[in-house]
């Protein structure tokens, strides 16, 4: 048994890329013949393009011989696209109800299911990363990101 991540190539661009833009608006209220200034942040409606296309569907698949053929026998878990594998984690994307009765029928431990999974993405998920943080994307929502921690 053994899991593949096979490449495949979406028709359309992820269209929820990070907002170029922190705003900040500020209103007045009048408090007991006070005013107080109340500020707050929100995101502008403008976003990055997204224009990499590529997913990757993740598959368990387990070969065996049956009266001296060789059999196969596939399970599809989830397919993931390359900015969801930016921002998510392989639990994120897949249903458990749906994972667990999989899980059941391959006839296998959950810790033995994410050891293969997890075996094969990791390494993608780092090579993606890494790509993805030399983007303006990243470094935007990074200075954001620091914005809003202070």
């Amino acid at each position: 048994m053994f899991c593949v991540i096979q490449k495949i190539q979406k028709k359309k661009p992820d269209e929820y890329g990070f907002p170029k833009e922190l705003l900040v608006d500020m209103d007045v209220y009048t408090v007991d013949g006070e005013e107080i200034a109340v500020y707050a942040h929100h995101f502008g409606e403008e976003r990055f393009e997204r224009p990499i296309l590529d997913a990757y569907k993740i598959s368990i698949h387990h070969s065996y011989r049956e009266n001296g053929k060789v059999k196969k026998k596939q399970w599809a878990i989830c397919t993931m696209s390359y900015y969801d594998i930016v921002e998510y984690c392989f639990e994120d994307k897949v249903v458990k109800p749906v994972l667990d009765a999989k899980i059941a029928e391959m006839s296998i431990k959950r810790s033995r299911f994410f050891r293969m999974v997890y075996d094969k993405l990791n390494p993608l998920e780092d090579a993606i990363k890494a790509e993805y943080e030399q983007t303006e994307e990243y470094k935007i929502r990074k200075e954001h990101q620091a914005i809003l921690t202070t």
